[in-house]
């Protein structure tokens, strides 16, 4: 391999996306480590605003679930073209 060639694979300790712009440049060996490197670390959301959502106990959750699924179903079966029994 000539230098120009290993220097596509350098990634020592800086995160792919430092060294590589786009995806198209990475090799394939390392695509799944540059989306990695691309989409970690980003907050979506600040620690504020993650605390002021509610807090669900696993039980509402899955009251909320037993409620969402009737819709759910009639939602597929629409969409399949089925009729419901209902």
């Amino acid at each position: 391999m000539t230098l120009d060639e290993l220097w596509k694979y350098a990634y020592v300790k800086r995160p792919l996306t430092e060294i590589y712009s786009s995806v198209d440049d990475v090799p394939f060996e390392f695509k799944m480590e540059w989306l990695k490197d691309a989409y970690d670390y980003k907050r979506t959301y600040s620690d504020e605003e993650i605390a002021s959502r509610p807090n669900l106990t696993p039980e509402q959750v899955l009251d909320w679930l037993e409620e969402v699924v009737p819709l759910i179903w009639e939602a597929k079966m629409a969409e399949l073209g089925i009729k419901s029994p209902n």
